[in-house]
C-alpha cells in the first residue's frame, strides 16, 4: 500500500519543455510557453516506469493495475471508512512480484505513448477485479468506493540466458525462465491501447480562457459565466445553480443534488425520509408531496467530513432557486468540481445506511439494493471565510480551507 500522488514526467506538446504533473492533474499548464491543455483518455491513463537499458535489448512491459480511493462500509451498525491505495499485477506470471510496492511513488513515471519501443503484455480482467476478489468486491458486499482513481502501470523486464530480470534494477526475478515465457500471453500496443488527447481550454461560446484547478473536472468561463466539462473529445455545457447568500460570500463550493430510486426503500418524498430515519418531524401532507433529494459534495474531502455533510445536507434539504440573471454569477470564487456525479451516486447507499433508524433489520437489504439516478443538478453553495475556516452562509457547515487544497483524495 502506498500513499500520495504519483508524479508524471512529460513534455509540453506545444514547445517541448519539461513539465511535471501529478497523477490527478487534468490540465497541463506549461510554465514556459503558458499553454494550457486539458488531458483526456477514454479508458483511464496508462503509464510506464522508465529504464536505462541499451536500445538493442528487447524489453517486455508487464502490466499492473492500480486503484486508489476510500472504501465506505458498515461495522457494528456504524459507517466506517478505509483509505485504499493498492497496485496488483495484471498478468499471471508467478515469478514477478504481486505488487510494485513504492516504486511508482519513488520514481517519476511517463505516459504510455505510441513511440515507446518494447513488447507490451495485455492486462487481464479489470482494475477492480484485480484488487477486490468477487467475494469482497464493493458491488457484492454493499460497500461504496468513492474518490476512485484507477490506472495501469507497465514495468519493464528483459530475458537474458533464459533468466528474467527487472530492467530498472537488473535484479533477477526468479528461477531460470523458459525462453518462450511470454509466447502464450496476449499482447497489446501503445497505438491500439488508445492515446492521450490534448484539448484546448477555450470557451466554445465566447473564446475566453477557461478557469479551473489542475485537477478540475469542470472549467468556468469568467466572461460568459458558463460551466463546461469534457465528454469524449469535446466540451459540453453543464447547467448549474448558485444559491443566494444573505451576505457577500468568499467562496462557492459545488454539491451534487440527486433524485434517486432504490428498490425496497420508498424515497420519493421528504415524508418518506422522516419515516425511514425517524426524524423528529411530523410527516404533514405538504411533506408527503415534497420531493426528496440526496446531496453530496462535488469535490474530494476527508471521509469523516464527507459522511457528516451528506447526512446533514440531505436532512436539511436546502431550497434551490436558479439565478435569473447570468451576470449575477460570480466570475471568481467557484471551487472546482473534482468528484464526478457517478461517484456521488455511489455514495448514496452509505448515506441511506447512516440515516436508517432500523439498521439492524434494513442494512442487509440495503447492501443488495440497486441505486438508480433519476435526475441531478450541480449547485454551488456560498461560504464565508472566517480565520482558517469556510462557513456555509446558511447552514453553518464548516470546513478547514487547508482541507480543500490538500484533498487529493478522500483520505
Amino acid at each position: 500500500m502506498t500513499d500520495g500522488n504519483w508524479q508524471i514526467d512529460y513534455q509540453c506538446p506545444q514547445c517541448g519543455a519539461p513539465v511535471m504533473l501529478d497523477e490527478t492533474d487534468r490540465i497541463l499548464a506549461c510554465p514556459y510557453c503558458r499553454t494550457r491543455l486539458y488531458l483526456f483518455r477514454q479508458n483511464g491513463f496508462r503509464y510506464i516506469i522508465p529504464h536505462n537499458q541499451e536500445r538493442n535489448r528487447e524489453i517486455y512491459y508487464l502490466p499492473y493495475w492500480r486503484v486508489k480511493g476510500s472504501l465506505f462500509f458498515f461495522r457494528d451498525l456504524q459507517p466506517q471508512f478505509r483509505f485504499i491505495d493498492i497496485n496488483r499485477k495484471a498478468v499471471g506470471l508467478p515469478m514477478i512480484p504481486p505488487s510494485l510496492g513504492v516504486r511508482p511513488q519513488a520514481m517519476k513515471l511517463r505516459f504510455l505513448t505510441p513511440e515507446i519501443p518494447g513488447i507490451f503484455l495485455a492486462p487481464e480482467g479489470s482494475a477492480m477485479e484485480s484488487i477486490f476478489p468477487p467475494e469482497h468486491h464493493p458491488v457484492n458486499t454493499g460497500c461504496d468506493f468513492i474518490g476512485e482513481v484507477s490506472s495501469l502501470i507497465y514495468t519493464p523486464v528483459y530475458l537474458e540466458k533464459s533468466t528474467l530480470y527487472d530492467a530498472v534494477t537488473n535484479r533477477r526475478l526468479g528461477n531460470p525462465a523458459d525462453p518462450g515465457l511470454f509466447r502464450d500471453f496476449p499482447r497489446t500496443s501503445p497505438i491500439s491501447d488508445g492515446k492521450i488527447l490534448f484539448l484546448p481550454t477555450l470557451c466554445p461560446h465566447c473564446g475566453w480562457d477557461l478557469a479551473g484547478g489542475k485537477d478540475a473536472l469542470t472549467l468556468h468561463c469568467g466572461n460568459c459565466h458558463r460551466l463546461w466539462r469534457y465528454r469524449r473529445d469535446r466540451l459540453e455545457e453543464l447547467d448549474f445553480t448558485i444559491l443566494p447568500s444573505p451576505s457577500q460570500p468568499d467562496s462557492y463550493l459545488p454539491f451534487w443534488k440527486m433524485k434517486i430510486a432504490a428498490k425496497d426503500f420508498p424515497l420519493e418524498s421528504y415524508a418518506d425520509l422522516i419515516r425511514l430515519a425517524n426524524l423528529p418531524r411530523v410527516a404533514t401532507p405538504v411533506l408527503e408531496t415534497t420531493p426528496l433529494y440526496f446531496w453530496s459534495p462535488a469535490f474530494k474531502i476527508s471521509p469523516a467530513l464527507y459522511l457528516r455533510w451528506i447526512r446533514q445536507m440531505t436532512v436539511s434539504q436546502p431550497a434551490v432557486e436558479r439565478h435569473a440573471n447570468p451576470e449575477s454569477i460570480p466570475s471568481r470564487g467557484l471551487h472546482p468540481v473534482t468528484l464526478p456525479l457517478e461517484e456521488a451516486v455511489e455514495g448514496v447507499r452509505t448515506n441511506i445506511g447512516q440515516l436508517l433508524s432500523d439498521k439492524r433489520r434494513l442494512l442487509h437489504t440495503l447492501a443488495k439494493t440497486k441505486i438508480v439516478l433519476l435526475d441531478s443538478d450541480l449547485v454551488y453553495h456560498p461560504f464565508i471565510r472566517k480565520n482558517s475556516e469556510l462557513i456555509h452562509a446558511g447552514m453553518g457547515l464548516t470546513v478547514d480551507r487547508n482541507a480543500l487544497s490538500l484533498a487529493f483524495h478522500l483520505s
